[in-house]
């Protein structure tokens, strides 16, 4: 569940802060993950201060979409046909969690997020990123923006897989994460 998830997340930067001795957290969300530390962090649940978007997710009625064409290219394989389920790509689903997601806008919600600073890094071309980079200047008119240029396919598992976390582009979000603070 989408709400737990952000719990799940509140938990985990709490620990991390109790363990290391830090005081300023920069939180690094990766595709719906960037939209659940949007989500943990508009609700208050954690406090940081910085916050690096790297891939997010923009629409969850997109994302959702795009899961739901995989998932169907995965079940087309198989030979014995499969009952309907609540399954997305080996993952339970449920309804309330597909209509958390669809709703969600991440452009909006960077709007009640409070951290000093921000950054945007995506894989490849950034046009889809453009009313999220836009909404999140307006909250913090400095935030950086990265693009790589090589895009990583999120449509395609076998590249998603590969592809995410190269040394290129682990190498930006890490250089991106470390000017923040």
């Amino acid at each position: 569940q989408f709400d737990i998830w952000c719990d799940d997340i509140a938990v985990a930067a709490g620990k991390l802060l109790e363990i290391s001795g830090v005081h300023d957290l920069t939180v690094v969300g990766l595709r719906l993950g960037a939209a659940l530390a949007v989500e943990a962090l508009a609700s208050h649940e954690i406090k940081a201060k910085s916050l690096v978007l790297w891939d997010p997710v923009v629409s969850g009625d997109e994302y959702l979409s795009i899961l739901e064409r995989m998932h169907a290219k995965l079940v087309a394989k198989r030979r014995v046909p499969l009952r309907p389920t609540n399954e997305l790509l080996g993952t339970r689903c449920p309804q309330d969690l597909r209509t958390a997601i669809q709703g969600f806008d991440i452009a909006e919600r960077t709007l009640n997020v409070d951290v000093q600073e921000a950054a945007l890094v995506v894989s490849g071309g950034g046009k889809k990123y453009v009313k999220l980079l836009n909404s999140m200047r307006r909250r913090w008119p400095e935030t950086m923006f990265k693009s790589m240029g090589n895009p990583v396919d999120w449509e395609s598992l076998q590249a998603a897989y590969g592809g995410r976390l190269t040394g290129p582009i682990t190498r930006v979000v890490a250089e991106a994460a470390e000017s923040l603070s």
